[in-house]
Parts: C-alpha cells; sequence; structure tokens
C-alpha cells in the first residue's frame, strides 16, 4: 500500500520512491531475518487447537470445490451462464471464508478450552 501510494503522481512522493522502496524492502527482510531467529516453543494446546481447526476448514475447502465442481460440470444448470470471472470469484469467495472461519474457530476453541 505504502509503494502504491509514492508511486501516484498526485500525491508528490514521486521523486522519493526509490528511496521509500529500498527502506520497505530492507524493512521486509530485516522482519523475515527476526522471524527466523526468534522462533518461539508452540503450546501442545495450540498445536491441537490448529489441528482441529485445520480439519474443519479442509472439510468445509473440500465441500465448497465439491459444489463448484458440480455447478460448473452438471448439465442441469447449464441454463445458467458461468464465466472464467464467476468462476474466480467463487473461488475467492470460498477462500475469504476460509480464511476468516479459521480465527473465529481457533478463537471459539481456544475460550472452550478444548
Amino acid at each position: 500500500m505504502i509503494l502504491y501510494i509514492v508511486s501516484r503522481e498526485n500525491f508528490g512522493f514521486r521523486q522519493y520512491e526509490n528511496i521509500i522502496s529500498k527502506i520497505y524492502y530492507t524493512a521486509l527482510v530485516l522482519y523475515g531475518l527476526v522471524g527466523l531467529i526468534k522462533q518461539e516453543k508452540v503450546d501442545e494446546l495450540v498445536e491441537r487447537i490448529l489441528s482441529k481447526v485445520n480439519k474443519i476448514c479442509m472439510i468445509v475447502a473440500d465441500i465448497g470445490l465439491i459444489l463448484l465442481i458440480i455447478l460448473v460440470a452438471a448439465s442441469d444448470f447449464k441454463r445458467i451462464y458461468i464465466t472464467r470471472d464467476m468462476i474466480g470469484l467463487l473461488m475467492l469467495l470460498l477462500l475469504f471464508t476460509i480464511a476468516s472461519l479459521k480465527p473465529v474457530l481457533f478463537y471459539y476453541f481456544d475460550k472452550k478450552g478444548l
């Protein structure tokens, strides 16, 4: 987002684009290196919760993909005109659902205590 704002002409930061992009990429590399160096032990309860959440999300992904396959391939739905863009949007909706379901389920199981 920062690089997009800097690259726009009407904000007046165009002349500093090289400097800001170098600082930004350097900060990203440093952030990655710190993440590699500082590794924490994962709690066993967290591993069990994540395992359960991943299983549920995989079931949701399987069901969503099967429904998408049925919608695209079934002859009963040929009256519905489905374009490549619509298929892509449905897949993005499925990914968004899974990505938003993971933290909610993790929070629920963490509060519940498994």
